[in-house]
């Protein structure tokens, strides 16, 4: 049997759905990677195989597009994978299209909204493409109750074909553990942590000035910035603008990290400003799995993470001055407090957040596969 993931970033690929990739490959399945490279890939298994493509993620020139769908198409063709799984818009919408051609069934994941389905930039063209491609698609996966609503509003998928994976894309919780950790020297400072890619719709603006208003008054503060500058996407911070917030010390920018455990332990508090349309936040399940106590905003994709003063703070989305109260109300707490908080967001990540239970999903859609083709053998 034979399986094949295509995606916008082979990053993207790996950093979220590594865990499902070897499971696949672990039980004797061929494996095949499609996507864009954009870093460097040494699979885990001998029997997973990457074909890089070509894509311009954000390009609306449909001659781009039209060659990427060819590709896409005779990559199908030659490989003859038994199932294939989409994920992000173009791969999502050339991708089915290529893949009801070749007669594979498939797949559809919405990792989150994006810009297609923002109120003021979204794209009409973008949505109708979804309606015609999603049509041939077995299931359209979505990461949150708000997105799974906004899909069958606005008729990109049917009921039937709809799977919210309540556990997001989920994380590995022995990967991400604070223990082996635990020597690790930690700053004297209460550190606050951002981890995104730096766009405006992630909360860049609403974090650098939170931190601007609460240095004045708790100097023993550092707001550190971890993450890559995406030009890919409209909405992107210039890194001019970025270097220039940590000349002048209102956050301490750390550049790209593809582990990022250390930060996060070196962290007492994770803040997510976001109010881009997430699907599950990674960087929040990751945390909550780190113990660590985290700030997030009232956006779907972001609260699910959060029991309000159990293990952190949600915060209006837009507001520096909200923000800034969730941050001087984690300032405000015991150290004991903060401990009880980083535990009981480490029970939340193992209760609701665990990759196994996304890898099962995956695998009672693929064992359908299986069970379809011993019937049609007997």
């Amino acid at each position: 049997m034979k399986v094949l993931f295509c995606d916008n970033s082979l990053r993207s690929l790996i950093n979220f759905r590594n865990d499902v990739i070897c499971s696949y490959a672990k039980d004797g399945w061929e494996v095949v990677l499609v996507a864009p490279k954009d870093f460097e890939y040494h699979p885990d298994y001998g029997n997973i195989k990457y074909i890089e493509v070509k894509m311009h993620r954000s390009s609306k020139n449909i001659f781009k597009d039209t060659l990427y769908f060819h590709t896409l198409y005779s990559i199908y063709r030659k490989e003859r994978p038994d199932y294939i799984f989409h994920y992000t818009i173009k791969p999502n919408i050339y991708g089915t299209v290529a893949a009801r051609l070749c007669n594979i069934p498939s797949t559809a994941m919405l990792p989150g909204l994006g810009y297609a389905f923002n109120k003021t930039g979204g794209s009409a063209i973008a949505r109708s493409l979804y309606r015609m491609a999603l049509r041939f698609s077995d299931y359209v996966m979505v990461l949150n109750r708000y997105n799974r609503d906004v899909v069958l509003r606005e008729k990109i998928a049917v009921p039937r074909q709809l799977i919210l994976l309540k556990s997001g894309e989920g994380i590995n919780l022995e990967y991400f553990d604070r223990q082996p950790l635990e020597t690790l020297h930690k700053s004297d400072k209460t550190v606050f942590l951002m981890i995104s890619r730096l766009l405006y719709d992630k909360g860049y603006s609403e974090y650098v000035n939170a931190a601007k208003e609460i240095k004045v008054a708790y100097p023993q503060t550092e707001f550190r910035l971890l993450g890559n500058v995406d030009e890919s996407y409209p909405n992107f911070v210039p890194a001019s603008v970025v270097r220039n917030d940590d000349e002048v010390g209102y956050i301490n920018y750390l550049g790209f990290k593809s582990d990022v455990r250390t930060s996060l332990y070196e962290a007492d508090c994770i803040v997510h400003p976001s109010f881009y349309n997430e699907g599950l936040s990674r960087v929040l399940m990751e945390a909550l799995a780190m113990q660590k106590p985290i700030i997030t905003t009232d956006i779907p994709g972001c609260r699910e993470t959060v029991d309000p003063d159990r293990n952190g703070y949600i915060v209006k989305a837009h507001s520096v001055e909200s923000l800034a109260d969730g941050i001087r109300k984690f300032l405000a707490l015991s150290e004991d407090e903060r401990k009880q908080m980083g535990i009981y967001g480490r029970r939340k990540a193992e209760k609701e957040f665990d990759v196994k239970n996304v890898i099962a999903v995956y695998k009672k859609i693929t064992d359908r596969l299986q069970t379809n083709q011993d019937n049609h053998h007997e």
